[in-house]
């Protein structure tokens, strides 16, 4: 009776930040989450919206693509088509009405196409070849692009050499952290790659990163400077076959506009199951994967498979413990993400009170993040930790998100780190480029060390396991 006065009560964002604590503390609820949100589509929401036509109002048809998108998320996908298609059709009425032209025209006015990532998207689903990408080749046309530079950090990866610094592009996957129209993203990534930052991170199920970033490469003039690291993740039972394996690999290319696949990192839930070795095998043996890499694997199944992505800072300095030890022996490197915590370890948030995360501008990420700097100790101590990096980000004229990623980079066994950037919406270049040619000296690591000594790393291995276990 009390839980429910708590729901008919609790602020909206806070019942959402009351959720997303819930399905991080016990992810076993995760899939009666999802059938009780399909229960109430079909039960209570579809019912409603197939009795009526679309609501043209904002506040009906922002009610319209909130069912769309928890249908997307629980598994409805195909149901929510026929509702996509009427308002498709509506809004083909609204568009034919004769008073609506010269309005539209007038709004409209010198705006990018709102569907173009969309279209794109389509088409690659579709499997349908795209018509000749002029929105892209405008843009490029419209700068100067020069030939990429080379950053002054590198590292060796089947036989190029790649910048330690990452571009992640999870940030794509979720309009959460800002969108942004395709031109927008194009100038930026021409902005990267023109830098030095020539690798970008991305994954099958991050929203149309692939398929943008194929795009863009494909119609980018240094095409052969860019590196693309991409994922296969099995989150739900499969029967491990060659054919299924190769199938998903053909998906990987299609999606990038290529024939090969840079680096494909594979992620697989179940350890229990060992079908993962036979999927490595058939990996391995794609003459369209170019180079192999594990994702959110522990150290006990990187010694069966070896090569590794897991999440590596200050914070969660877990690879310490026993991965790095492994690595080295078998030279081993780390592509390593999760650097920033989600952008707390930067200059901003120094001096700053520990966040309100019901506040809306608070995104997935810091959510994540901030459980993760309260398992490693207090937000006084992170303050403490802030004020370091500051003293020696001064000394060596950087930033605190400099020292931090600096700091793991200065590990050998680490190749680079994964930094997401949010394409279109803000730009960090310079600040980035700022991480690379340098190393912190003795004194610098003595001051770290004092205040990861007083926080609780290595109880966070035992709480949360080896790399990747909180995934599991």
């Amino acid at each position: 009776m009390m839980t429910d006065t708590i729901i008919n009560n609790l602020p909206a964002e806070g019942l959402r930040v009351v959720m997303r604590s819930l399905l991080a503390a016990h992810p076993e609820v995760t899939h009666s989450f999802e059938a009780e949100t399909q229960k109430y589509i079909e039960e209570t929401a579809l019912p409603t919206l197939e009795a009526r036509q679309p609501d043209p109002s904002l506040i009906g048809l922002k009610r319209i693509q909130q069912i769309i998108r928890c249908m997307l998320g629980c598994g409805l996908c195909y149901r929510a088509l026929p509702i996509a298609r009427d308002l498709v059709n509506h809004a083909l009425v609204l568009l034919t009405s004769k008073d609506a032209g010269i309005d539209s025209d007038a709004v409209e006015r010198g705006l990018d196409c709102p569907y173009g990532r969309a279209l794109s998207a389509t088409s690659s689903l579709l499997g349908l070849s795209q018509l000749e990408d002029t929105e892209l080749h405008s843009t490029l046309a419209a700068m100067y692009v020069k030939q990429p530079v080379q950053t002054s950090d590198t590292f060796e990866m089947g036989g190029k050499r790649l910048p330690r610094i990452f571009s992640g592009l999870w940030q794509l996957s979720s309009p959460a952290w800002g969108s942004a129209s395709a031109p927008k993203i194009f100038a930026q990534f021409a902005k990267h790659v023109e830098s030095g930052f020539s690798a970008f991170d991305m994954a099958d199920h991050y929203g149309d990163a692939e398929i943008i970033f194929g795009r863009f490469r494909s119609a980018f003039p240094h095409r052969n400077s860019i590196f693309a690291a991409t994922k296969y993740c099995v989150f739900h039972p499969m029967t491990v076959t060659k054919d299924a394996v190769r199938a998903n690999v053909t998906e990987r290319c299609q999606r990038l506009g290529s024939d090969k696949v840079d680096l494909l990192q594979f992620h697989w839930q179940f350890y229990a199951d060992p079908q993962y070795l036979d999927a490595l095998r058939y990996l391995a043996e794609d003459e369209r994967v170019s180079a192999l890499g594990l994702c959110n694997f522990d150290t006990e199944h990187l010694e069966a498979a070896l090569s590794n992505g897991i999440r590596f800072s200050l914070i969660d300095s877990r690879p310490m413990i026993r991965m790095g030890e492994v690595c080295d022996r078998h030279n081993v490197k780390l592509l390593t993400y999760g650097t920033l915590c989600g952008g707390f370890l930067a200059d901003k948030w120094l001096g700053k009170p520990e966040p309100d995360l019901y506040n809306e501008s608070i995104t997935p990420s810091q959510r994540k993040y901030h459980g993760m700097i309260r398992s490693w100790g207090t937000w006084a101590l992170f303050q403490e930790l802030l004020t370091v990096l500051q003293n020696i980000g001064m000394k060596h004229k950087a930033s605190i998100s400099n020292v931090a990623t600096r700091w793991v980079l200065d590990f050998p066994y680490v190749g680079a780190v994964i930094v997401g950037v949010r394409m279109g919406i803000s730009e960090h270049t310079k600040e980035n480029l700022a991480s690379l040619g340098w190393r912190l000296d003795e004194n610098d690591q003595t001051s770290i060390d004092a205040v990861l000594r007083r926080s609780r790393r290595l109880e966070m291995f035992d709480a949360m396991g080896d790399c990747g276990g909180e995934y599991r």
